[in-house]
């Protein structure tokens, strides 16, 4: 599933800016360590569809 989302931004079919949104962890533990809280989310915005490369605009095309 890594290889098909990396092959994906090597193509072109996912912008390199979205690939903060996937970790690789072994546990739980270490998901809870990296995954900001909704809080965290909140404040900062971290997720917007701006920061990720993408228009927020509806394309008339």
């Amino acid at each position: 599933m890594l290889a098909l989302f990396y092959n994906g931004i090597v193509e072109g079919f996912i912008k390199p800016s979205a690939r903060q949104i996937v970790v690789l962890v072994l546990t739980a533990k270490e998901l809870m360590e990296c995954t900001p809280s909704h809080e965290q989310i909140g404040r900062s915005k971290i997720w917007e569809i701006a920061q990720l490369g993408y228009s927020t605009q509806l394309d008339a095309s």
